[in-house]
C-alpha cells in the first residue's frame, strides 16, 4: 500500500521443516514413493532418523502390505488384495406379454479371501430376491 498498490500476494516464509515436509509430501502424492538418497542429497539430512516418528506409525501399514519401507526409502504398493468373488444366477418367466409382467428369481453369492478380510466381518454371504416385474411402457417399434 505504501507503494501505491493493491497487495495481491503474501508471502510466507517456510522453515527448513517447512520445505521438508512440503516435500515429502509432493513426492508421495505425486509418485507414490520417498527417495531417502534424494532427501540426503537436497537437504542434507538422513531421513530415517529424520522421520523416525513418523516411521513408527506406519508400522501397522508396513505389515498390512499397504507401505514398503526399505533403505533406500518409502513406496506406497498397491492396497487392495482382497479377493471377492461373486457369482448371480438370474430365472425369470414372462406371465403376460402385453404388460410385460414377468416373475422372478436371483441368487447372488459374495465370498472374500480370508486372508484379507478382519475377523469381525462376515465373509460369505448370499441373497435370495423373489418377485414380480413388470414394464410401465412396453413401446417397442421394430424398424
Amino acid at each position: 500500500l505504501d507503494k501505491g498498490e493493491l497487495p495481491t500476494f503474501r508471502g510466507m516464509k517456510l522453515s527448513k521443516d517447512d520445505k521438508i515436509r512440503q516435500h515429502a509430501t509432493q513426492q508421495l502424492r505425486s509418485y507414490f514413493r520417498l527417495d531417502f538418497k534424494e532427501f540426503e542429497r537436497k537437504f542434507k539430512i538422513n531421513p530415517k532418523e529424520y522421520f523416525s516418528t513418523e516411521i513408527e506409525f506406519l508400522s501397522e501399514m508396513i505389515e498390512d502390505g499397504l507401505l514398503n519401507l526399505s533403505d533406500n526409502g518409502i513406496e506406497m504398493l498397491q492396497g487392495d488384495k482382497a479377493t471377492i468373488f461373486i457369482a448371480d444366477l438370474q430365472a425369470g418367466y414372462l406371465l403376460n406379454p402385453a404388460t410385460n409382467l414377468k416373475a422372478f428369481i436371483n441368487v447372488t453369492q459374495r465370498s472374500f479371501d480370508k486372508k484379507y478380510v478382519s475377523a469381525d466381518y462376515e465373509k460369505n454371504t448370499t441373497w435370495l430376491n423373489l418377485g414380480f416385474r413388470t414394464d410401465l411402457f412396453n413401446n417397442y417399434s421394430d424398424y
